[in-house]
């Protein structure tokens, strides 16, 4: 009976199991089936909008790519000017293997072709259009009808050799201004090829056919009924190995021409089939295994229970080996942060034994600034909100130094969702936070570098400028992140000098050099530059980096040291040979003057001696001039208001401009005092109102203007020897014929002269550049051809008191006197005529040719001598020294110099010293005779020796 039972249950269990089995099966194929195809096709759909979206980027790459071309200010005018220089430095070839496209077009805004290149050749500019392409880029079309600056039209057309990627864009500036010289258009085949590469890039093959193909591929027909029904994706399976998806494009025009062709294996599908198998399988065997332990109860538990413990075992193995494992620290603590349990890792980055840290809390570790964010967390744990966090935080080693980790806190609930304990896993980034520590110092550094550090990708787009960079060019960051940088080109330099830097660089060598470049507001600046290749470990180059610092500024001081130097050169010079040859000029002038007495006014030779007087004026005057150039002049400085010096000169200056050429002047009310030589000054003013005059043609006009102002820091900054303060301004402006930028280079160079032979000798602007930097002051030059010139001169604002006005001219010399004179000078000619001079002027005279014969003669005469006349550079004992001994002697009262050159005995910087009595060589007889009767006849403090 028990026998006959068990059969029957044995009945009943293997039916049920069978029934079981048997709807778990049906179901499972009907619903599991389903959800593999299901995922299958959704897989295709996927793979399609991929593909679709690989076009598109292909497309909108292109675009971006053309955007570089169609920017660019050569671009620009090779669109108005076709240069074949142009098409030579940039159209070769490579250029379309580099751009990754088949073709490029130039258009004017009429529509016919510029310039054509395809990836088979290079032809000129009349090349027609391809056949393929007329109906898209014929005139008329909408893609050369791209003139607008914001205007841009690309995507994918239908060509009649197959799917076309092109874009056009407007030929802009490269400021992204117009108006358009025309459209610029890239463009690609999709062939086979193409088709192939980009189904790599999505991993499935894709094809691309018209829409209306006549001879469609198995297929492809069902789907385009689909797709022209309004279904977004058609999914036509071929068998039980491939399957193929197909879309409804849309050209670059917005019309539906094309569909878009995936295919994919059925892996999915077939998977889902041996899965279900497996499932099949699994579940006979677990048919068989629950009847074997219906049948064999005691020993199946048994059997079950030594499995199960044999799993507890080897899972509490695993746990450990995973808790052991060295990557990471694993600590294990309860609610209220006592360390239960601890690995060796965390033992390691703690620098605590196992034994220390389990006595420990986990605040106790914490560093005290990390700790409320950690307790935050930790609260939000306990009360349910959170169940894990994770953050960085520091560690207070055994040590005292603290280490940086990155922690993973997660926690274990209880059936009553309190927590039974927390589980940490702790990282040591500690290098990782040094290594940031020091990239951000880095950052620093080259944010707050003094010079200008920009860095590119591997193709030369620029992807960090520092602020330097945005102070000197005047673009912010986000202006020129993405750009080449040739935004901040400035034309100065030739195609090859930017290929020969290019291929330098891009070989893995360092360029230096210097570059002309362009600010946002159009200034130009000179950088001294060093640009360095990138290196990642692989030696492959990653960057460039250049470095560069701005040297305008420098450049322009070492003109002026050149200049400068060139003014030192030139006051050497004229000081050279001022002394012999105004002692010669002084001779020349002198028996000239004696000899010119003695004739009478019938006599002919008497206006061959005024032209000899006249030649050793224009002598005289040119070394002067030298002189002024070269500082070495002597000044006699006083307050001087050039309002009143002004209005002195305004009749004077009348009748040497002639009737034709107007004289204006305008006045500052306030007195527009400065410190100069008055005499010099007024040569100043003459020598530029002549000037002025040559300028202007008739009718022309010039005009005078004082002014007192306070100029700004940036004009003392470019001008440093200027003393700061308010200054007076002395403008001569005149609305000639102007100065050309490559003249005023020059103008104020030494017989550098734009007049007609014999009209000038290129001397008067280099004397009025001389006296006016010798007295302290500046001068500057605004002009533009056809459009006048002004010469402004700047002097320091003097200060307030009795402005010096010109001395009167006597209306006769007194040349006669009965003073004792010694004449001291070197050279015998001067001497015997400046005895000559004085004994017809009825002085006693003695006469020395050096200092020890003077103080000779001087004691040998036995009283003080009414007057000593020394020249002041003299071999042996100079002139200053000899009147200061005779003064010490007691042997002269009062001394008068005399001199051609600034010996800085008696000048400071070109200055005369207070009290001293000076007559400059050369001199007329009427000259010498006046200011020797000014020196007996004056103070003695004023001939001080």
């Amino acid at each position: 009976m028990k026998k006959e039972h068990n059969s029957k249950t044995t009945f009943w269990l293997v039916a049920s199991l069978c029934i079981l089995v048997g709807t778990i099966t049906l179901i499972s194929w009907l619903t599991v089936m389903g959800g593999f195809n299901e995922l299958e096709e959704r897989f295709v759909r996927s793979n399609l909008l991929r593909a679709q979206e690989v076009l598109e980027e292909k497309s909108s790459n292109m675009s971006v790519k053309l955007a570089d071309w169609a920017k660019w200010d050569d671009v620009y005018a090779f669109a108005a000017n076709r240069n074949r220089a142009f098409i030579d430095a940039n159209l070769m070839p490579i250029a379309l293997e580099n751009l990754q496209i088949d073709m490029m077009a130039f258009f004017d805004t009429r529509g016919d072709v510029i310039y054509f290149m395809d990836n088979s050749h290079a032809s000129e500019m009349s090349l027609r259009v391809p056949e393929d392409l007329k109906e898209y880029l014929g005139k008329g079309s909408a893609f050369l009808q791209q003139t607008k600056e914001d205007s841009v039209l690309y995507g994918v057309v239908m060509a009649r050799r197959g799917p076309v990627a092109i874009a056009a864009r407007p030929i802009l500036k490269t400021s992204g201004k117009g108006p358009a010289r025309g459209t610029m258009v890239f463009a690609r085949h999709i062939d086979a090829a193409e088709l192939k590469r980009l189904s790599g890039i999505i991993k499935v093959p894709m094809d691309l056919r018209r829409a209306d193909e006549s001879a469609p591929p198995p297929g492809f027909a069902e789907a385009r009924k689909k797709l022209f029904n309004g279904e977004t994706a058609a999914i036509e399976p071929h068998d039980s190995g491939a399957i193929s998806g197909y879309m409804l494009l849309k050209d670059a025009f917005g019309k539906e021409t094309m569909i878009l062709t995936v295919e994919m294996p059925r892996d999915i599908s077939q998977f889902g089939r041996k899965t279900l198998g497996y499932f099949i399988l699994a579940l006979l065997a677990v048919g068989f295994i629950f009847a074997a332990a219906v049948y064999f109860p005691l020993d199946a538990e048994i059997s079950g229970r030594r499995k199960a413990e044999a799993g507890l075992r080897e899972s509490e193995s695993r746990f450990r080996s995973y808790f052991e494992l060295p990557l990471h620290g694993v600590a294990i603590t309860s609610p209220d942060k006592v360390w239960l349990q601890v690995n060796d890792r965390i033992c390691e980055i703690l620098c605590y034994s196992r034994e220390e840290l389990l006595r420990m809390t986990w605040d106790e570790l914490t560093h005290p600034e990390d700790l409320a964010q950690d307790l935050q967390l930790f609260k939000s744990i306990l009360s349910g909100q959170i169940d894990k966090y994770s953050l960085e935080k520091r560690f207070v080693r055994k040590d005292g130094g603290f280490v940086w980790t990155g922690i993973k806190v997660g926690c274990v609930r209880k059936p009553d969702g309190k927590v039974d304990y927390i589980v940490c896993v702790i990282e040591d980034i500690t290098l990782r936070k040094q290594a940031e520590a020091e990239r951000e110092r880095l950052t620093v550094a080259i944010e707050q570098a003094g010079d200008v550090v920009i860095i590119t990708d591997r193709a030369g787009k620029i992807q960090y400028v520092n602020p330097v960079f945005e102070k000197l060019s005047g673009y912010q960051r986000s202006e020129v992140v993405g750009q080449e940088p040739r935004v901040i080109s400035s034309g100065r330099h030739t195609a090859e000098f930017y290929q020969t830097l290019w291929r330098t660089i891009s070989s893995g060598k360092t360029w230096k050099g210097r570059l002309v470049n362009k600010k946002k507001d159009g200034a130009l600046y000179t950088e001294e530059a060093t640009i360095s290749p990138v290196l990642d470990a692989a030696g492959t180059i990653t960057n460039y980096v250049a470095v560069k610092r701005d040297i305008t500024e420098q450049l322009r001081l070492e003109a002026q040291v050149r200049q400068s130097q060139k003014m030192e050169a030139v006051g050497l010079l004229a000081g050279g040979i001022a002394h012999d040859f105004n002692n010669i000029l002084t001779a020349i002038k002198g028996y000239t003057a004696l000899v010119t007495r003695s004739l009478k006014p019938e006599d002919p030779s008497l206006a061959d001696m005024n032209e000899i007087m006249n030649s050793a004026e224009r002598a005289a005057t040119l070394t002067r001039q030298l002189l002024a150039f070269g500082r070495k002049q002597i000044l006699s400085l006083k307050v001087v208001d050039l309002n009143t010096t002004l209005d002195d000169m305004a009749n004077m200056l009348r009748r040497i401009i002639g009737e034709e050429i107007s004289l204006s002047t305008k006045i500052f009310p306030a007195p527009c005092l400065v410190t100069v030589d008055r005499s010099l000054m007024e040569q100043v003013i003459v020598n530029l109102v002549l000037n002025a005059r040559d300028a202007v043609s008739k009718n022309g006009g010039i005009a005078l203007e004082t002014e007192i102002l306070r100029p700004s820091d940036d004009f003392f900054a470019i001008r440093p020897e200027l003393a700061r303060g308010r200054m007076v301004c002395l403008s001569v402006r005149d609305n000639g014929c102007g100065i050309d930028p490559e003249e005023q280079k020059h103008l104020f160079q030494p017989f550098y002269t734009t007049k007609e032979q014999g009209k000038g000798t290129g001397l008067g602007l280099s004397m009025v550049y001389g006296t006016v930097k010798q007295s302290g002051g500046e001068i500057e030059v605004v002009s533009a051809v056809g459009k006048g010139s002004t010469f402004k001169l700047y002097f320091p604002l003097a200060a307030a008191g009795a402005p010096e006005r010109a001395a009167a001219i006597p209306e006769e010399a007194y040349e006669h006197g009965a003073e004792t004179v010694l004449l001291v000078d070197d050279d015998e000619t001067l001497r015997r005529m400046g005895e000559r001079v004085l004994r017809a002027g009825g002085y006693i005279v003695l006469s020395a040719a050096d200092g020890p014969s003077a103080i000779a003669a001087a004691e040998r005469h036995g009283k003080p001598l009414d007057l000593l006349i020394t020249d002041v550079v003299m071999p042996g004992m100079s002139g200053r020294e000899l009147g200061r001994e005779l003064e010490r002697r007691r042997l002269a009262l009062r001394t008068l110099y005399m001199s051609g050159y600034a010996d800085e005995a008696i000048v400071k910087h070109g200055v005369l010293e207070p009290g001293i009595a000076f007559i400059y060589k050369p001199f007329t007889v009427e000259a010498f005779s006046a200011k020797l009767r000014e020196v007996l006849d004056g103070p003695a403090d004023q001939a001080k020796a």
